[in-house]
């Protein structure tokens, strides 16, 4: 782990994460990594379109994306990993800025 903390330690990587709507009743939404179900039914609830399909493992991979509770509680999708890990506010990025993208009103509209 201490190899791990001094090789890996504070680097950071950009993810797209791409949107594609088709109207106002369809979007698919990518992520990067494996993020948990909570993220991705966080986005979908409150999504603006009436279907939505978020994809994960997409553009990238940064592991698991846990949610900022599973942190504290351990476990193997928090500990570092070879290549990298994510910050606790990850969850919260990958929703908020999701959201931003379905909001944004489409070309021709």
């Amino acid at each position: 782990m201490i190899e791990f903390s001094e090789q890996y330690s504070g680097k950071k990587e950009k993810f797209p994460l791409v949107s594609i709507k088709f109207g106002k009743e369809l979007a698919i939404i990518s992520l990067p990594g494996e993020p948990f179900t909570e993220i991705g039914m966080a986005i979908k609830g409150a999504s603006p379109l009436r279907n939505t399909f978020v994809v994960s493992l997409a553009n990238g991979t940064c592991g698991y994306i846990p949610l900022r509770e599973s942190f504290e509680r351990g476990g193997y999708e928090v500990l570092p990993r070879i290549g990298g890990g994510v910050d606790k506010n990850t969850a919260e990025i990958l929703i908020r800025d999701s959201l931003s993208l379905l909001e944004e009103p489409s070309e021709g509209n």
